[in-house]
């Protein structure tokens, strides 16, 4: 007893089991470009993302260093400390 899905004959097998090569093979191959195609772009992406987080790290360190520059310079030459602080002069305090 035959069922509709299998072919009767010899070369009706044959082609269908080459088509199915055929099959699987391109699937196969385009499976394989589309991988490549996805790690390509998270290489790209990969190496957009490092060169930004460089970029910033060294717009960090320059930053610091201009602060360390900017707090150099503020510092007495006598050695001394520096207070800050705030104060406010009441009026109606006053004697």
């Amino acid at each position: 007893m035959q069922t509709a899905n299998t072919p009767g004959n010899l070369i009706g097998r044959v082609i269908g089991v080459l088509g199915a090569i055929v099959v699987i093979g391109f699937t196969a191959f385009l499976g394989i470009f589309v991988f490549l195609a996805l790690l390509g772009v998270a290489a790209v992406g990969a190496v957009v993302f490092a060169a930004r987080l460089w970029w910033l790290r060294r717009q960090l360190r320059q930053a610091a260093e201009r602060g360390r520059a900017r707090h150099q310079q503020q510092q007495p030459r006598g050695g001394g400390n520096i207070i800050e602080g705030e104060y406010r002069r009441d009026e109606d305090q006053r004697p």
